[in-house]
């Protein structure tokens, strides 16, 4: 069974001026047990961080956020390093600058990846969308008439012929479909009424107001898709090339801070 050791509380008296040497030694001896201090009988106050403790937890949160962005782990192997270069670089200011590049490196992949999860929202869309005789430019545009575009469980068809000023146009499938209502303002509320009944989800229609039919629409995104998706290939290789660069500094820094 293991115990714990008999420990001792210490106070320790010195002058300002060698407390940075007095605190690099007590760290060096791996003997202190460090808890939160409460001003006591010994009627001594908690004290102040060092000037540059601050900075220093600036940069080992910079360099934490940076081993995650990259992939760089405990068991990364990286050659060894210097204590002294590691010193010189941090003050040096180099942990700032890999920082800018690694932080320009994930916004260009996080941009790209945003870029292409909307482009496929769209594409989804509008794959629901081609099986309907209307160009995207007739989805919008109306002052007096509301156009209501969604997925229907099932045929509206029937029930919104009762419905004043309304034109129905809709494509079902074996389990559902998909529908375009064309509606005057004033009968939109019983349009969607009669659509809830039949199991409607509006789709969020892409701001696409050409003359052009969604199979032609799907065709540019894939190009699109495409082009980003090259791009985002090679934000990950500048990722990858930035973690086999730095990797072994920000391991080394890591430590030191």
């Amino acid at each position: 069974m293991l115990l714990p050791e008999s420990m001792s509380r210490i106070v320790i008296v010195g002058t300002k001026s060698r407390l940075d040497e007095a605190i690099e030694a007590l760290y060096s001896e791996k003997e202190i047990h460090v808890i939160d201090h409460a001003p006591g009988d010994d009627a001594l106050s908690i004290g102040s961080t060092r000037p540059n403790t601050s900075k220093a937890s600036e940069r080992l949160l910079k360099v934490r956020g940076m081993e995650k962005e990259l992939g760089v782990v405990k068991h990364t192997k990286t050659p060894k390093v210097s204590v002294e270069d590691m010193r010189t670089r941090i003050v040096s200011g180099d942990v700032e600058d890999v920082d800018s590049q690694v932080l320009k490196a994930v916004d260009e992949r996080n941009d790209l990846n945003q870029r292409i999860t909307e482009l496929n929202s769209r594409k989804n869309t509008l794959q629901l969308l081609q099986s309907l005789p209307i160009s995207m430019d007739l989805y919008s545009g109306y002052k007096s008439i509301s156009v209501l575009t969604g997925t229907v469980v099932t045929d509206p068809t029937a029930a919104l012929a009762d419905v004043s000023g309304c034109e129905c146009f809709v494509s079902m499938g074996k389990k559902s479909g998909v529908a375009a209502v064309f509606v005057k303002n004033l009968s939109k509320d019983e349009a969607l009424t009669v659509l809830s009944n039949c199991g409607f989800v509006e789709l969020r229609m892409p701001s696409e107001n050409r003359k052009i039919g969604a199979a032609d629409a799907i065709a540019e995104i894939d190009e699109q898709i495409a082009h980003d998706q090259q791009q985002l290939d090679a934000a990950m290789l500048s990722l990858e090339a930035l973690k086999s660069k730095y990797a072994a500094f920000l391991k080394g820094t890591d430590e030191e801070l």
